[in-house]
Protein backbone atom coordinates (compact mmCIF):
# COMPACT_ATOMS: atom_id res chain seq x y z
CA UNK A 1 0.00 0.00 0.00
CA UNK A 2 2.62 2.61 1.09
CA UNK A 3 4.64 1.46 -2.13
CA UNK A 4 1.45 2.35 -4.87
CA UNK A 5 1.07 5.49 -2.81
CA UNK A 6 4.88 6.55 -3.09
CA UNK A 7 4.66 5.97 -6.80
CA UNK A 8 1.24 7.97 -7.24
CA UNK A 9 3.15 11.05 -5.37
CA UNK A 10 5.79 11.12 -7.63
CA UNK A 11 3.32 10.72 -10.37
CA UNK A 12 1.27 13.74 -8.89
CA UNK A 13 4.49 15.95 -8.16
CA UNK A 14 5.66 15.49 -11.80
CA UNK A 15 2.01 16.33 -13.46
CA UNK A 16 1.63 19.41 -11.23
CA UNK A 17 5.19 20.43 -11.42
CA UNK A 18 4.58 20.08 -15.74
CA UNK A 19 1.00 21.70 -15.22
CA UNK A 20 2.15 24.36 -13.18
CA UNK A 21 5.14 25.27 -16.15
CA UNK A 22 2.49 25.45 -18.79
CA UNK A 23 0.00 27.57 -17.20
CA UNK A 24 2.83 29.93 -16.10
CA UNK A 25 4.33 30.23 -19.29
CA UNK A 26 0.77 30.91 -20.88
CA UNK A 27 0.26 33.56 -18.33
CA UNK A 28 3.42 35.42 -19.39
CA UNK A 29 2.97 35.00 -23.13
CA UNK A 30 -0.52 36.24 -22.60
CA UNK A 31 0.31 39.35 -20.51
CA UNK A 32 3.24 40.30 -21.95
CA UNK A 33 3.24 38.61 -25.12
CA UNK A 34 5.14 36.25 -27.59
CA UNK A 35 8.26 38.50 -27.89
CA UNK A 36 8.77 38.86 -24.62
CA UNK A 37 8.82 35.56 -23.84
CA UNK A 38 10.93 34.24 -21.60
CA UNK A 39 13.38 37.03 -21.23
CA UNK A 40 10.75 40.55 -20.80
CA UNK A 41 13.47 42.07 -22.83
CA UNK A 42 11.99 43.39 -26.19
CA UNK A 43 10.51 46.71 -24.69
CA UNK A 44 13.76 47.75 -23.15
CA UNK A 45 15.50 46.66 -26.27
CA UNK A 46 13.61 49.04 -28.18
CA UNK A 47 15.19 52.44 -25.96
CA UNK A 48 18.43 51.02 -25.82
CA UNK A 49 21.34 52.89 -28.11
CA UNK A 50 23.77 50.75 -29.60
CA UNK A 51 27.01 51.65 -30.51
CA UNK A 52 29.29 48.54 -32.34
CA UNK A 53 33.16 48.52 -33.04
CA UNK A 54 34.97 46.05 -35.23
CA UNK A 55 38.14 45.85 -33.91
CA UNK A 56 41.94 44.31 -35.34
CA UNK A 57 43.53 42.67 -33.13
CA UNK A 58 46.36 44.71 -32.31
CA UNK A 59 46.76 46.85 -29.10
CA UNK A 60 48.02 50.22 -30.53
CA UNK A 61 44.43 50.42 -31.85
CA UNK A 62 43.08 50.24 -28.31
CA UNK A 63 44.10 53.98 -27.26
CA UNK A 64 41.44 54.86 -30.66
CA UNK A 65 38.97 52.92 -29.86
CA UNK A 66 39.01 53.99 -26.17
CA UNK A 67 39.27 57.55 -27.92
CA UNK A 68 35.96 57.67 -29.69
CA UNK A 69 34.29 55.46 -26.90
CA UNK A 70 35.30 58.73 -24.55
CA UNK A 71 33.43 61.21 -26.70
CA UNK A 72 30.47 59.46 -27.36
CA UNK A 73 29.97 58.86 -23.85
CA UNK A 74 30.72 62.39 -23.08
CA UNK A 75 28.12 63.66 -25.74
CA UNK A 76 25.35 61.74 -23.87
CA UNK A 77 26.12 62.81 -20.46
CA UNK A 78 27.73 60.25 -18.76
CA UNK A 79 30.00 60.69 -15.74
CA UNK A 80 33.71 61.21 -16.07
CA UNK A 81 34.12 58.53 -12.80
CA UNK A 82 32.23 56.00 -15.55
CA UNK A 83 34.22 57.06 -18.43
CA UNK A 84 36.89 56.47 -16.47
CA UNK A 85 36.18 52.48 -15.43
CA UNK A 86 34.87 51.85 -19.28
CA UNK A 87 37.99 53.10 -20.70
CA UNK A 88 39.90 50.97 -17.94
CA UNK A 89 37.35 48.18 -18.88
CA UNK A 90 37.54 48.16 -22.88
CA UNK A 91 41.43 48.21 -22.05
CA UNK A 92 41.20 45.10 -20.28
CA UNK A 93 38.79 42.74 -22.23
CA UNK A 94 40.98 43.83 -25.34
CA UNK A 95 44.14 42.56 -23.79
CA UNK A 96 42.55 39.54 -22.34
CA UNK A 97 40.93 38.69 -25.89
CA UNK A 98 44.64 39.42 -27.04
CA UNK A 99 46.04 37.37 -24.76
CA UNK A 100 43.44 34.49 -25.17
CA UNK A 101 44.51 33.86 -28.91
CA UNK A 102 48.00 33.04 -28.04
CA UNK A 103 49.50 36.37 -28.80
CA UNK A 104 52.22 36.70 -25.72
CA UNK A 105 52.51 40.56 -24.07
CA UNK A 106 55.83 41.38 -22.86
Amino acid sequence: MDEALCVNGKELSRTLGILAYIVSTLFIRIKYGKENYPLLLADKEKRLNYRFYELKLEPELIIDVQKQIERYLLENGINKKIIAKVKLLIEELFMLVYEKNGIRID
